[in-house]
């Protein structure tokens, strides 16, 4: 049976802030802005794949994330491994150390074939397990 894929859209807030108050804005259009407007960056978006294994479970483990940048053309891949982990553990992994290679506030669509990672962002456990500590 072949793998199933889903889609996570969310929006990951890095350091730099998504909004701009501009006191005023000649620039974007010739006119200025009024005092205290806010002007919206649009925000780059970034592709990222991520797949974790791990063989027997638990066992040897790796994970890889591929990062890709459709607006710049550009792909960057990170990749690694665990002498003693579980299958759910790489899964989290690739899409952490995906989620963490962003250096600016992105639009993100992950694509995972794990349910575990799937349900995590999409059932509210990350939630629940950052409450957990």
């Amino acid at each position: 049976m072949a793998p199933r894929w889903w889609r996570v859209t969310q929006t990951c807030e890095a350091a730099r802030p998504h909004a701009v108050v501009l006191a005023s804005a000649p620039a974007l259009g010739g006119q200025p802005l009024p005092l205290g407007a806010v002007v919206r960056r649009v925000k780059p978006k970034v592709i990222i794949y991520c797949d974790g294994a791990c063989s027997p479970n638990p066992g040897i483990g790796g994970w890889a994330a591929l990062l890709i940048s459709p607006k710049q053309g550009k792909e960057k891949v990170f990749t690694g491994a665990e002498a003693d982990t579980t299958n759910n553990r790489m899964e989290l992994t690739a899409a952490i150390k995906g989620l963490e290679a962003l250096k600016v506030s992105c639009e993100v669509d992950l694509h995972t074939d794990s349910q575990y990672v799937h349900h995590a962002s999409t059932e509210g456990w990350l939630t629940k397990w950052a409450c957990n500590g």
